[in-house]
């Protein structure tokens, strides 16, 4: 796994899974600190259910965007397989 461009590029021997997930609030930005989202993971224990992140995106055209409150996205954890051994 190596990421690019702040995108995680997957090489063919990682494993990985994606999780629902939804935009639960968008964050203004604060002094030095950029706009950042709420993100509710679905599956999760509820105390480990939320990520905040910069809200700064790259659509298929290279534009800046962000993500709308409300919005159902998708997060996805990727590692290198020698990150990772059979369950038992």
């Amino acid at each position: 796994m190596r990421f690019f461009g702040g995108a995680i590029v997957a090489n063919e021997n990682d494993v990985s899974v994606t999780l629902p997930a939804t935009v639960e609030k968008v964050l203004p930005a604060r002094d030095a600190e950029p706009e950042k989202i709420q993100i509710s993971v679905d599956g999760c224990d509820e105390l480990f259910s939320e990520l905040r992140v910069e809200n700064t995106l790259k659509n298929e055209s290279g534009d800046s965007v962000t993500l709308k409150r409300g919005a159902h996205i998708e997060v996805t954890i990727n590692a290198d397989s020698d990150a990772v051994k059979k369950k038992e």
